[in-house]
């Protein structure tokens, strides 16, 4: 009488080990593949924290000194309705004013896309409600004041110039 564990083939009796084989070289692949994939995704959420990213506009926003401290939340968006139902924004700035703080703030935009003409400016008080808001056009270039809550702001955002020494 033959023996049936002689009839089966080479992989049906090592099959165990050829799965673990097989598991030992796809797994490390797709867990390099994961890591890399979080990374991009990573870093095109935040651009500004990719050491050869450059940013390509300066936001510099004037506040008129106060006797209160507060926070004023400046958001940069692509259109007016954007703006309006709080989606697609490029970037946004919460800037602390202490009591007669400087009232130049400097700061740059990482995510706007190179070559646009204008932006659409929010700004507010209150991070949670964002009322009392404001929302301005600003052309590249064009420095604006307006008035939120009596306290007078200036908002100017323009391309960014590199001198050459």
């Amino acid at each position: 009488m033959e023996d049936s564990h002689d009839k089966r083939g080479w992989i049906s009796r090592n099959r165990k080990t050829i799965a673990v084989i097989i598991l030992l070289i796809m797994i490390p692949q797709f867990v390099i593949y994961t890591i890399n994939l979080a990374n991009q995704i990573y870093r095109d959420a935040h651009p500004e924290l990719d050491p050869f990213y450059e940013f390509e506009y300066n936001l510099t926003v004037w506040i008129a000194p106060e006797n209160e401290e507060f926070t004023l939340h400046v958001d940069i968006y692509a259109s007016e309705q954007d703006a309006y139902s709080r989606v697609n924004r490029y970037h946004g700035y919460g800037i602390r004013v202490e009591p007669l703080d400087n009232e130049k703030n400097d700061l740059h935009l990482y995510t706007v896309p190179e070559g646009r003409l204008n932006v659409w400016v929010k700004v507010y008080f209150d991070y949670d409600t964002q009322e009392p808001f404001i929302i301005l056009k600003l052309d590249m270039g064009q420095k604006i004041t307006t008035t939120l809550l009596d306290r007078e702001i200036s908002i100017l955002v323009e391309p960014l110039v590199i001198d050459s020494i």
